[in-house]
C-alpha cells in the first residue's frame, strides 16, 4: 500500500470516536482530464487508436459532447483517465477502456460513440464526485438505510448502503456492507481489517470496524475506506445500532471535491411506523457522531462529537417533531491523529415532521459554526428504532448530517447513534 495513505488505528477511533481517517491512496502517474496531452482530435472521437501502450506515458486526449478525456498509461502498466486509475480496466461515465493480454490498452466507449464490450470497473465521473460539500447539501435516503453521499440526484441521495453485523463469542464476528451492485465490503474480503470494543463519549459501549480494500487488491476499483460503529452486545441482542462512513478516492486526490463522501446509520429493529400515532409526551436521545471535516489545505480528517436530541410526540400537529444538535466536536490533526478540542464548532439539526412512513423518517435542514466562526448549512435526516421500551417510545435513533460553508471551503459530514435517555 502507498505510504501515502493514512489509515487509523482501531484503538485510535475508538479512544477518539473517529471516523474517516483514509483519504487518497498513492498510485504513479494519474492526470487531470486537462493535463499534459494537448488538444484532442478535432475531428471528433474514435475509438481503440492512440491508447496502444504499453510504453509509460502513452497516451491522448479525446474532446466530445463538452467533455475532455486525457488517458495515459504508466510505467507500472496501469493507466488513469481524470484521476482514476485501474489495472485491467476504467470506466467512467461514458469513458471506457480496458487492457489487453498482451499490456497494451484500447479505448472502447466515448461520449457520442457506441460503445465497446468491456470489463472494466465502474464508479462514477470525477466531475460528479463532488466530496464533502455535495454530500452536505444532498438530502439523506431512507432505504436500506439512512444513507446521505456526494451521489445523488435533484438533491438526494442515490447511494443506498445495507449493512448486516453478526456476534460471535464475546466480539463481533462478521459484518458486511455493500452499496447496491457498486461496491461491497465485508469481514471475509478486506486487505486491512481492523477490529476493536470499547467505549464511546458518551458511555456507549461499541465494536468498531476499520477496513481499507485498497486499490492494487481490486485494480478495476477505487480504494474504499471504511469505518463502522455498532453497540451490538451479544448473539440475542435483537436491538442494536451500526452507524459509519465511506470514502472513496481517486490515487492523486488534489481536493476535497475529489473524492466520494458518504455515512449511513440504520438499526436491527426498525421502530414499528403504526405505534408513532399513539404516542405523546417527549424523549431524549444522547449518543455519539463520528465523521470527516475538511478545511483549506486540508481534504479530510477524523472527528468525534456527542450527539443529543429531543422528540416530541403528538404535538397537534401530525406525529409529532425532532431536533438536535451535534456538538463537543474533537478534530484529529496532522499525521499522528493528535486530538485536538474544537468547542466552537457545533451543528443544529433543525427542528422537523417525524414523517409517516419508514419508522417516522425525518429529514431537515442543518446550521452551524466552524471553529473559525464561519457559518455552515446543509441536510440532516434519521428514523426511530427500538420497539421494547416499557413507555411505548423509540428505544432509539440514528441517522445522518451534514453543514459545510457557503464557499464549500469547509465543513462536516457525519453519522449518529443515540439511545433514549
Amino acid at each position: 500500500m502507498n505510504s501515502k495513505r493514512l489509515v487509523c488505528t482501531l484503538a485510535m477511533i475508538v479512544t477518539l470516536a473517529m471516523a474517516g481517517c483514509g483519504g487518497g491512496g498513492g498510485g504513479g502517474g494519474s492526470m487531470s482530464p486537462t493535463d499534459g496531452m494537448g488538444s484532442g482530435n478535432g475531428a471528433g472521437p474514435s475509438l481503440g487508436a492512440c491508447a496502444i501502450g504499453p510504453v509509460s506515458g502513452s497516451g491522448c486526449t479525446h474532446q466530445a459532447g463538452g467533455s475532455s478525456f486525457t488517458f495515459t498509461i504508466n510505467a507500472d502498466g496501469t493507466a488513469c483517465v481524470g484521476g482514476i486509475c485501474g489495472g485491467r480496466g476504467i470506466t467512467i461515465n461514458n469513458f471506457s477502456a480496458n487492457k489487453n493480454a498482451d499490456g497494451t490498452w484500447e479505448i472502447t466507449a466515448l461520449p457520442g460513440v457506441d460503445p465497446t464490450p468491456g470489463d472494466g470497473g465502474s464508479i462514477p465521473d470525477p466531475s460528479m464526485m463532488g466530496g464533502i460539500p455535495a454530500a452536505a447539501n444532498n438530502r439523506p435516503l431512507a432505504g436500506n438505510s439512512v444513507t446521505q453521499s456526494s451521489i445523488g440526484a435533484d438533491g438526494v441521495t442515490t447511494d443506498n448502503i445495507k449493512v448486516d453485523v453478526d456476534y460471535g463469542t464475546g466480539r463481533l464476528a462478521r459484518y458486511s456492507v455493500a452499496n447496491g451492485d457498486k461496491w461491497s465490503l465485508s469481514s471475509e474480503d478486506p486487505e486491512t481489517d481492523e477490529h476493536s470494543y470499547g467505549q464511546l463519549r458518551s458511555g456507549l459501549s461499541v465494536f468498531a470496524v476499520g477496513a481499507v480494500r485498497p486499490e492494487e487488491a481490486a485494480p478495476d476499483d477505487p480504494e474504499i475506506v471504511l469505518v463502522l460503529f455498532t453497540d451490538i452486545k451479544s448473539a440475542s441482542d435483537t436491538d442494536y445500532l451500526v452507524w459509519g462512513t465511506w470514502n472513496i478516492a481517486p490515487n492523486s486526490i488534489r481536493d476535497h471535491r475529489d473524492s466520494i463522501e458518504g455515512v449511513f446509520a440504520t438499526g436491527s429493529d426498525p421502530f414499528t411506523q403504526g405505534n408513532l400515532p399513539t404516542l405523546t409526551g417527549t424523549a431524549t436521545y444522547r449518543g455519539d457522531a463520528i465523521g470527516k471535516y475538511f478545511e483549506p489545505n486540508n481534504p479530510g480528517q477524523g472527528w468525534s462529537a456527542i450527539a443529543e436530541l429531543e422528540a416530541k410526540f403528538g404535538d397537534g400537529s401530525g406525529l409529532g417533531t425532532i431536533s438536535g444538535r451535534i456538538h463537543e466536536f474533537r478534530f484529529s490533526r496532522g499525521i499522528t491523529g493528535e486530538e485536538v478540542r474544537e468547542p466552537e464548532v457545533n451543528v443544529m439539526l433543525s427542528q422537523t415532521d417525524i414523517g409517516r412512513v419508514n419508522s417516522g423518517f425525518f429529514q431537515g435542514a442543518t446550521t452551524g459554526t466552524f471553529y473559525d466562526d464561519t457559518e455552515l448549512s446543509g441536510r440532516w435526516g434519521g428514523q426511530f428504532f427500538g420497539n421494547n421500551e416499557s413507555d411505548g417510545k423509540p428505544g432509539s435513533v440514528a441517522g445522518t448530517f451534514g453543514a459545510v460553508s457557503v464557499d464549500e471551503d469547509r465543513g462536516l459530514l457525519g453519522a449518529f447513534g443515540a439511545p433514549k435517555q
